[in-house]
């Protein structure tokens, strides 16, 4: 939520690419509400995704994501950045669902 620095937060999550949208440049994931958080972040939406600057999770439902281009420099290629079955890692802006719902 930007309390801290990127390389300060503990808690990732790993996403799977479900499907790839080249006509809306985005991508679906399998991890929502339950696997991210309901909060977001001005900056960042729901999570922001690791090593892929300028894409986030823009859109969540309980179970899936939606991940999209909110770089500033010109639109990222969703074709180009994800495949289907690609494992993502993502930053998430509040850990709290996230650790109670897959404690270690």
């Amino acid at each position: 939520m930007g309390s801290v620095k990127l390389e300060d937060i503990a808690v990732r999550v790993v996403a799977e690419v479900c499907s790839v949208y080249p006509e809306r440049n985005e991508a679906l994931i399998n991890a929502g509400i339950l696997a991210l958080s309901k909060a977001t972040s001005k900056h960042h939406g729901y999570g922001l995704v690791v090593d892929k600057p300028g894409w986030h999770v823009r859109d969540i439902s309980q179970e899936h994501g939606i991940i999209s281009w909110n770089g500033e420099n010109g639109a990222g290629s969703v074709e180009e950045t994800f495949k289907v079955g690609d494992k993502i890692l993502l930053y998430v802006p509040n850990s709290g669902i996230t650790a109670g719902a897959h404690p270690l």
